[in-house]
């Protein structure tokens, strides 16, 4: 960081200004006094002309300090927006444009040189402000590539990965043209790491952007220059598959063959001994690549792990949390066919309800007879039948004068229709009063509430992939590449994060649950931890909307 600001520091872009570190500075959302002071540095090189520059980047850093302290209540310095952090550079270029108007007035040169120096350090400053924007980061990048050197997924991911593309090749390109002024023993440091760059880029990134970057670094060097380090990106590009040694040598001889055809020998021993140096250097940084993909290896394993435990987390919880519905479920389902069984017996009257019908109709009908002083209500034949017609209207039959027997009143034919009218009137009273219960349609109905309930906890339960993909990108941007998590439900998510936490000071972390309530797009609880060995497991619930 401290020598890329000093590098670019001392860099001239047109007009005699000085935009690249102005816009570097200003661009970082880290480490930002360590770029400052590199800044500084290279600006006290250049004499007299340099004390200006080394104003201009604290004139950049004060109103980023006012920007970002004046946004955050709890003081966090340098998290604006790329555009403030681009409008803080704009500041600064302005400052050194008006300082050139008053010192030399409107001229053709100050006016080029003040919009070199407003429009120069907005417009670089949001260009290196990619390499430091969420999701796809510099820092990121570097430890872990997997999320650029993706293929797929949607459009949004698909363009983050080429604005980050585009932004590490302006830095590039930005760096190797601040190189171009040096050399060591006449060996030119731009091209020297040039090759190795160009060949990095073919052998992670394939020929086709190996050709972009060779082409396009080495333009500001030399025409010439830029065709052969294409030529090298395709060539090692197409070669990489079959071995670094064959890759290596024919890049360095379609570079070597291109030189002596467009410059003749002086030009083959300007750029060879760069090239071949280069490619050396390149060697032990593929050996390091190496190492850092078995170590990816591991750490995928080590994800694997993690995912393991969330999924049989999920499992368990599901299981858990289903099984009383479902045996609630199945024991309403099977009350209705019992009660169903139970209500064609219940409801209806039974012998003691006809036997108290049969006699108070018959103790109505005799206080009514001209005969009943004469007898006694207990030795009439009327009595010896009562049982008889208890049966009768039990067995839901209608009785006759001859089910009746012999009795001295003058109208039985009366006293039988007021016994069939008690006998309807009790089993319509009965019949309506089982329909007014409902009992088996209400379980019954209760019982398909228990279904839908139990179709809308599946659906609760299932994986929801989007917000899982943003949970991920989460947990890496909070400090765990190696972390894994799901989110289960739409409605309210349950968010299941597990990652290597030996002390877990990092995963209980609250700033940790904040990126995971922003990435579901829900506030969530305090998460319940669980420990197994180094791994710490947390189930963190979404909170209710609403409390009644």
């Amino acid at each position: 960081m401290f020598f890329t600001a000093a590098l670019l520091g001392r860099t001239h872009l047109a007009f005699g200004a000085y935009p690249f570190a102005l816009a570097f500075v200003g661009a970082l959302p880290a480490r930002v006094f360590i770029g400052l002071a590199g800044a500084i540095g290279g600006a006290l090189t250049l004499g007299r002309t340099g004390v200006l520059y080394c104003m201009l980047p604290l004139i950049v850093i004060f109103v980023r300090i006012i920007i970002s302290g004046a946004g955050h209540e709890d003081g966090t310095l340098f998290g604006e927006s790329l555009p403030l952090r681009a409008s803080g550079c704009v500041v600064g270029g302005f400052v050194g444009a008006l300082y050139e108007l008053l010192l030399y007035g409107i001229t053709t040169q100050s006016v080029l040189y003040s919009l070199c120096m407003i429009l120069g350090a907005g417009a670089l400053a949001l260009i290196y402000g990619m390499l430091f924007y969420y999701p796809i980061t510099l820092h990121s990048f570097l430890r872990d590539d997997t999320t650029l050197l993706a293929r797929g997924g949607t459009r949004t991911q698909r363009a983050e990965r080429a604005v980050f593309q585009l932004s590490l090749l302006a830095l590039a390109v930005s760096v190797t043209y601040a190189l171009r002024p040096y050399s060591i023993l006449g060996i030119s440091l731009a091209y020297l790491l040039l090759t190795p760059a160009v060949l990095f880029v073919a052998l992670r990134f394939g020929s086709l952007r190996a050709m972009a970057v060779g082409f396009l670094c080495a333009l500001p060097l030399s025409p010439y220059a830029s065709v052969g380090y294409a030529l090298m990106g395709v060539v090692s590009g197409l070669l990489f598959p079959v071995g670094t040694a064959i890759a290596e040598l024919s890049a360095v001889s379609a570079v070597a063959v291109w030189c002596a055809y467009a410059q003749g020998i002086s030009g083959l021993l300007t750029l060879l001994p760069e090239t071949m140096l280069g490619a050396v250097l390149f060697l032990p940084l593929r050996a390091r690549m190496e190492g850092c993909t078995a170590t990816q290896s591991s750490e995928e394993d080590t994800k694997g792990r993690a995912g393991e435990m969330i999924g049989t987390m999920a499992m368990s919880l599901r299981y858990k949390e289903e099984s009383v519905s479902v045996r609630l479920e199945h024991s309403l389902s099977a009350l209705v066919p019992l009660l169903e069984s139970q209500r064609n017996a219940d409801g209806m009257p039974d012998t003691a309800v006809y036997r108290r019908l049969v006699e108070e109709t018959a103790s109505m009908r005799c206080k009514t007879c001209s005969h009943f002083s004469e007898c006694d209500g207990r030795t009439t034949p009327f009595f010896y039948s009562l049982s008889h017609l208890c049966e009768i209207l039990a067995a839901h039959r209608l009785p006759t004068q001859e089910d009746l027997g012999s009795c001295a009143n003058q109208s039985p034919e009366e006293f039988l229709h007021a016994l069939r009218t008690g006998a309807a009137r009790l089993e319509e009273e009965g019949y309506a009063k089982e329909r007014a219960d409902g009992t088996p349609e209400l379980i019954s109905r209760l019982a398909s509430f228990m279904q839908q309930a139990r179709r809308q906890s599946e659906e609760d339960g299932a994986n929801n992939s989007t917000l899982s993909e943003r949970a991920e990108a989460a947990m890496r941007a909070g400090g765990f590449p190696d972390g894994s998590a799901r989110v289960i439900g739409e409605r309210r998510p349950r968010v299941l994060f597990c990652a290597e936490d030996k002390d877990g000071t990092r995963i209980t972390d609250p700033a940790l649950l904040c990126r995971l309530s922003d990435a579901v797009g829900a506030p969530l609880d305090e998460p319940s931890y669980y420990r197994k060995e180094d791994y710490v497991l947390a189930d963190a619930r979404c909170r209710p909307k609403y409390k009644v």
